[in-house]
Formats: structure tokens, C-alpha cells, sequence
């Protein structure tokens, strides 16, 4: 399903640019910033980074249609993630999206000023990996005994990426780009079953596994990102 989906997207993306090449709308560009989560992530995580690369074409002076793609990261709510008392942990979140998009950018008094509100949907990679380096000096530690241990719990969803935000042109080939976007990305499980590697603590060679049961934390996946950017305007793809 996911496989069909991708390849429906791209398809359907490579169909308008091609259709609108003779009209020189071409968008490619980048852009940085940070990530906020909130709802229940954000009792987890804290605030992170969000980098993404887009191309839009334009189907009329207004509305454009595009295909982006990026990398999000959070870390762990030092509080919550409060190894002190048995070790030390190295937690992050992590998303990568796969998203067609549509915008629709509004005219104003200034020509090279053009807000926008977009919608993106796709699917979401998501990467949940907690790494514990345990203080314990026990050469065997049991379960209980906190020894070193790392899991990754992983999910690919369906999500929502609403934005707003706006494009300035600097010359006929760049333009700086701004925008504050939500990912929303529900249906996540209560709990999941992971892989746990165990590894003692004195002979790090040694390693066991176990699989448990994880809570999850939180049901929808919750963050704000603030981007700063650039794009560069084509006149032809090839």
C-alpha cells in the first residue's frame, strides 16, 4: 500500500511539471529550523530540529503543487529521561517524511512579497531510539540489575503537515523562504513489542536480548516547526 502510494505521488507530480514547463515555475529549495513538540510528546521530548527539501510547480499565479521530503529530531525530556541514579540516557525522536503538497499563495501590493498557506499529506517514518549506559559495576547484571541496554521502536504512519508562511524574492533565480508548520501524525499504539540488546556492563562484548513490552508515551505526534530557507526558481528541469 505505502509502495503504490509513493509511486501514485510521484507520478502525479512529474505529471504537472512536465506540463508546466514552457511556463518557467519551477521551485527547488532547503530550508533549517527548530521543532517544538507538544501535547503528550512533548512530556517525553524536547525541542529538536527540522531541515526540509521541497519542489513546487506552479498550475497557475496562485495555486502550486509539489513533493517534499526532510528529517526532523527530538531529544529526551532530561527529567523524564532522568538516568542519574543508574546511568545515563541518550534518547531521540525522529521523523522522515514523504509528502505530496499543494499551496496557495496570495497576492499582494508587493510583487516579490507572496504569503501562503499549504497542505502537505503522506507518510511519516517515525524512529523512536533510546540508548541506556548503565552505571552498574555488576559483570552479570540481571534485568533489574540496569544493565546497558539500547531498543528502537518504529512506526510508518499517515500524517498531515499544515503550513503557513512566505516567499520573498531577492532576484529572478532566489528567493528567501519562511514558514511555520504542524506535523500531525495520529494512531500510534498504546504500547509496542521491541527488541531489547542488553550488554554487560564491565565485558561489552557480551550481549543478550530480551523482547518487551514499551509504552509508547503518546497516541498522535505532536510538533511545531519554525523554518528559515531559500528556493531556487528553474527555467527548465533538464
Amino acid at each position: 500500500m505505502k509502495k503504490i502510494f509513493l509511486s501514485m505521488l510521484l507520478i502525479f507530480v512529474i505529471k504537472y511539471a512536465f506540463t508546466q514547463y514552457r511556463n518557467d515555475k519551477f521551485l527547488v529549495g532547503a530550508n533549517f529550523g527548530i521543532a517544538y513538540p507538544f501535547g503528550d510528546l512533548s512530556k517525553i521530548s524536547k525541542l529538536g530540529y527540522d531541515a526540509r527539501f521541497d519542489f513546487k510547480t506552479f498550475i497557475n499565479k496562485r495555486i502550486a503543487v509539489g513533493f517534499e521530503t526532510g528529517y526532523q529530531r527530538l531529544g529526551g525530556d532530561d527529567e523524564f529521561w532522568d538516568g542519574s541514579k543508574f546511568g545515563e540516557y541518550n534518547v531521540k525522536f525522529e521523523i522522515l517524511p514523504v509528502l505530496f503538497s499543494g499551496s496557495y499563495f496570495f497576492e499582494t501590493l508587493d510583487r516579490d512579497f507572496k504569503p501562503y498557506i499549504s497542505l502537505a499529506f503522506g507518510y511519516f517514518f517515525f524512529k523512536n531510539r533510546v540508548d541506556f549506559d548503565s552505571a552498574n559495576t555488576n559483570p552479570y547484571p540481571s534485568n533489574s540489575a540496569y544493565p546497558s541496554q539500547l531498543y528502537k521502536i518504529k512506526h510508518n504512519k499517515f500524517g498531515v503537515n499544515p503550513s503557513l508562511g512566505f516567499i520573498y524574492m531577492i532576484n529572478k533565480r532566489f528567493c528567501f523562504h519562511t514558514n511555520l508548520k504542524l506535523n500531525y501524525i495520529a494512531g500510534f499504539p498504546e504500547t509496542t513489542s521491541v527488541k531489547i540488546e542488553r550488554t554487560n556492563v564491565i565485558d561489552k562484548s557480551y550481549k543478550y536480548y530480551t523482547v518487551d513490552d514499551y509504552k509508547t508515551g503518546f497516541e498522535i505526534y505532536q510538533s511545531l516547526s519554525f523554518n528559515i530557507g531559500f528556493y531556487y526558481r528553474l527555467n527548465r528541469l533538464f
